[in-house]
Protein backbone atom coordinates (compact mmCIF):
# COMPACT_ATOMS: atom_id res chain seq x y z
CA UNK A 1 0.00 0.00 0.00
CA UNK A 2 0.89 3.51 -0.34
CA UNK A 3 2.81 5.16 2.19
CA UNK A 4 2.91 1.42 4.15
CA UNK A 5 -0.08 -0.04 6.12
CA UNK A 6 -0.16 2.42 9.29
CA UNK A 7 -1.40 -0.44 11.00
CA UNK A 8 -4.80 -0.59 8.54
CA UNK A 9 -5.19 -4.34 7.16
CA UNK A 10 -4.56 -4.01 3.37
CA UNK A 11 -7.77 -4.35 1.28
CA UNK A 12 -8.34 -7.65 -0.91
CA UNK A 13 -11.06 -9.68 -2.94
CA UNK A 14 -10.33 -13.42 -2.19
CA UNK A 15 -12.07 -15.49 -5.53
CA UNK A 16 -12.02 -19.27 -6.23
CA UNK A 17 -12.54 -21.13 -9.43
CA UNK A 18 -12.43 -24.68 -10.05
CA UNK A 19 -10.41 -25.22 -13.78
CA UNK A 20 -10.75 -28.49 -15.37
CA UNK A 21 -8.41 -29.82 -17.51
CA UNK A 22 -7.65 -30.72 -20.81
CA UNK A 23 -9.88 -28.03 -21.78
CA UNK A 24 -8.93 -25.48 -19.13
CA UNK A 25 -12.81 -25.06 -18.57
CA UNK A 26 -13.11 -22.38 -16.14
CA UNK A 27 -15.81 -22.61 -13.31
CA UNK A 28 -16.53 -20.47 -10.36
CA UNK A 29 -16.64 -21.34 -6.87
CA UNK A 30 -18.47 -21.77 -5.47
CA UNK A 31 -21.53 -22.96 -7.91
CA UNK A 32 -24.65 -23.81 -7.44
CA UNK A 33 -24.08 -26.30 -10.85
CA UNK A 34 -21.28 -28.28 -9.22
CA UNK A 35 -22.22 -31.67 -7.88
CA UNK A 36 -22.05 -32.26 -4.13
CA UNK A 37 -19.18 -34.16 -3.86
CA UNK A 38 -17.12 -31.65 -6.25
CA UNK A 39 -18.44 -28.97 -3.85
CA UNK A 40 -17.48 -30.92 -0.31
CA UNK A 41 -13.99 -31.61 -2.05
CA UNK A 42 -13.40 -27.99 -2.85
CA UNK A 43 -14.15 -26.89 0.88
CA UNK A 44 -11.69 -29.46 2.31
CA UNK A 45 -8.87 -28.21 0.09
CA UNK A 46 -9.60 -24.58 0.68
CA UNK A 47 -10.16 -25.27 4.60
CA UNK A 48 -6.78 -27.41 4.85
CA UNK A 49 -3.86 -26.23 6.67
CA UNK A 50 -0.88 -27.62 4.69
CA UNK A 51 2.29 -29.35 7.14
CA UNK A 52 4.35 -26.67 7.01
CA UNK A 53 1.92 -24.42 9.07
CA UNK A 54 1.07 -27.02 10.70
CA UNK A 55 5.00 -27.78 11.98
CA UNK A 56 5.35 -23.64 12.62
CA UNK A 57 2.54 -23.10 15.00
CA UNK A 58 3.39 -26.41 16.41
CA UNK A 59 6.71 -25.11 17.17
CA UNK A 60 5.58 -22.05 18.85
CA UNK A 61 2.58 -23.70 21.47
CA UNK A 62 3.29 -23.00 24.99
CA UNK A 63 4.76 -26.57 25.46
CA UNK A 64 7.75 -26.05 23.10
CA UNK A 65 8.84 -22.72 23.86
CA UNK A 66 12.38 -22.71 25.96
CA UNK A 67 14.25 -19.85 26.66
CA UNK A 68 17.45 -19.93 24.80
CA UNK A 69 20.35 -19.49 27.18
CA UNK A 70 21.91 -17.35 23.88
CA UNK A 71 19.13 -14.82 24.29
CA UNK A 72 19.44 -14.79 28.07
CA UNK A 73 22.50 -13.10 28.03
CA UNK A 74 22.21 -11.86 24.62
CA UNK A 75 25.25 -9.18 24.02
CA UNK A 76 23.99 -6.42 21.83
CA UNK A 77 26.75 -4.15 20.58
CA UNK A 78 26.52 -0.46 20.08
CA UNK A 79 28.17 -0.04 17.01
CA UNK A 80 26.28 2.79 14.93
CA UNK A 81 24.42 -0.36 12.69
CA UNK A 82 20.65 1.51 11.83
CA UNK A 83 18.14 -1.61 10.80
CA UNK A 84 15.88 0.29 8.01
CA UNK A 85 11.72 -0.90 8.16
CA UNK A 86 12.35 -2.48 4.60
CA UNK A 87 14.57 -2.53 1.56
CA UNK A 88 16.78 -5.28 3.47
CA UNK A 89 19.61 -6.62 1.51
CA UNK A 90 22.65 -8.58 2.24
CA UNK A 91 25.52 -6.70 3.57
CA UNK A 92 28.34 -8.75 1.23
CA UNK A 93 26.40 -9.67 -1.90
CA UNK A 94 23.08 -7.37 -2.04
CA UNK A 95 20.76 -10.35 -2.39
CA UNK A 96 17.47 -9.23 -1.30
CA UNK A 97 15.40 -12.52 -0.47
CA UNK A 98 16.39 -14.79 2.40
CA UNK A 99 17.79 -12.32 4.66
CA UNK A 100 18.70 -13.18 8.71
CA UNK A 101 19.03 -10.17 11.19
CA UNK A 102 22.18 -11.24 13.60
CA UNK A 103 20.89 -9.69 16.91
CA UNK A 104 24.24 -8.85 18.35
CA UNK A 105 25.74 -6.84 15.91
CA UNK A 106 22.83 -5.85 13.74
CA UNK A 107 24.27 -6.93 10.51
CA UNK A 108 21.82 -8.09 7.67
CA UNK A 109 23.18 -11.33 5.82
CA UNK A 110 21.94 -13.71 3.10
CA UNK A 111 21.31 -17.13 4.36
CA UNK A 112 22.31 -20.84 3.28
CA UNK A 113 22.64 -21.60 -0.40
CA UNK A 114 20.00 -24.74 -1.54
CA UNK A 115 21.15 -27.65 -3.23
CA UNK A 116 20.09 -26.34 -5.83
CA UNK A 117 21.75 -22.86 -6.22
CA UNK A 118 19.11 -21.00 -4.73
CA UNK A 119 18.72 -19.42 -1.39
CA UNK A 120 21.80 -16.88 -0.36
CA UNK A 121 25.48 -16.91 -0.56
CA UNK A 122 25.69 -18.60 3.19
CA UNK A 123 27.21 -15.24 4.32
CA UNK A 124 24.94 -15.11 7.56
CA UNK A 125 26.29 -18.90 9.15
CA UNK A 126 30.31 -17.35 7.78
CA UNK A 127 29.43 -14.03 9.83
CA UNK A 128 28.64 -16.61 12.62
CA UNK A 129 31.41 -18.81 11.79
CA UNK A 130 33.59 -15.66 12.24
CA UNK A 131 32.01 -14.06 14.93
CA UNK A 132 30.80 -16.81 17.37
CA UNK A 133 27.54 -14.13 17.70
CA UNK A 134 25.27 -16.66 18.46
CA UNK A 135 21.66 -15.19 17.25
CA UNK A 136 19.73 -14.50 14.23
CA UNK A 137 16.30 -13.68 12.92
CA UNK A 138 15.00 -14.23 9.58
CA UNK A 139 13.90 -10.72 8.30
CA UNK A 140 10.30 -10.65 7.59
CA UNK A 141 9.28 -13.18 9.97
CA UNK A 142 8.17 -10.86 13.01
CA UNK A 143 5.35 -8.91 13.01
CA UNK A 144 5.63 -4.70 13.90
CA UNK A 145 4.05 -5.35 17.27
CA UNK A 146 7.09 -7.48 17.69
CA UNK A 147 4.74 -10.78 17.60
CA UNK A 148 5.97 -13.94 15.88
CA UNK A 149 2.58 -14.77 15.05
CA UNK A 150 3.84 -18.92 14.98
CA UNK A 151 6.36 -18.10 12.08
CA UNK A 152 9.46 -16.99 13.52
CA UNK A 153 12.65 -18.18 12.49
CA UNK A 154 15.74 -18.01 14.75
CA UNK A 155 19.54 -19.20 13.79
CA UNK A 156 20.78 -20.54 16.74
CA UNK A 157 24.43 -21.75 16.81
CA UNK A 158 25.88 -25.15 15.64
CA UNK A 159 26.70 -27.25 18.99
CA UNK A 160 30.63 -27.83 18.71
Amino acid sequence: MEGGFDNNEPEYEETHSIVVLPDYVTLPFPSVELPEKVRLAVDAILMAEGAERKEQVASWTADNKQISAYAMNLQQLDNGIMVPPSGWKCAKCDKTENLWLNLTDGMTLCGRRNWDGSGGNNHAIDHFKETGYPLAVKLGTITADLDAAGNATVLLPIPK
